[in-house]
C-alpha cells in the first residue's frame, strides 16, 4: 500500500476522529455526572474512566453511552417548555419558540461531546464490518 492510499484509509481516519472525540467526551461525561442524581452516577463514572483510558472499542461502551444519551435527552425534554409570544405585527399575531430550564440547557451542552464520541465509535465499528463482509465476499 502507497503512502498517498493509507493516508486515505477510511478505517484509520475514524479510528483518529474516534481517539481525538475522547477527551471532550470525557470532560463531559464528568460533567454529566455531576449532574445526575446519585442512582445514575455509577455508569457515567465508570464510562468517564474507560474514555480516559483510551479502553472504548468494546461494544457495550456504545451501548452504555447511548444509554447516557437517551437518559440526558429525556431530562432535557422534561426541562423543555414551549413559550407563546403575541405579536400583533406578525400574521397569525402569535408564534411559538422552546425554551429550556436552565438545567436541562447545560445537560443539552454537555451530553453533545458524549454524541460526538458515539458517533464516532459507530463509524469505526461501521467501517469494520464492512471490511470483514468484503472480505468474506471475496473468499478470504
Amino acid at each position: 500500500m502507497t503512502d498517498v492510499a493509507f493516508d486515505c484509509d477510511p478505517l484509520e481516519h475514524a479510528i483518529r476522529s474516534a481517539l481525538a472525540a475522547l477527551d471532550p467526551a470525557r470532560s463531559a461525561l464528568e460533567e454529566i455526572t455531576a449532574m445526575f442524581p446519585q442512582e445514575r452516577r455509577q455508569l457515567t463514572s465508570r464510562l468517564s474512566r474507560a474514555v480516559a483510558t483510551a479502553d472504548v472499542w468494546d461494544p457495550t461502551i456504545r451501548h452504555d453511552l447511548q444509554r447516557i444519551i437517551d437518559v440526558a435527552q429525556a431530562d432535557i425534554d422534561r426541562g423543555r417548555h414551549r413559550e407563546v409570544i403575541y405579536d400583533p405585527y406578525y400574521v397569525e399575531q402569535y408564534y411559538t419558540h422552546d425554551v429550556l430550564e436552565p438545567h436541562a440547557a447545560a445537560l443539552q451542552r454537555a451530553v453533545w461531546p458524549v454524541t460526538v464520541l458515539l458517533e464516532r465509535l459507530q463509524a469505526v465499528e461501521h467501517i469494520t464490518s464492512a471490511e470483514r463482509l468484503a472480505r468474506e465476499m471475496r473468499g478470504h
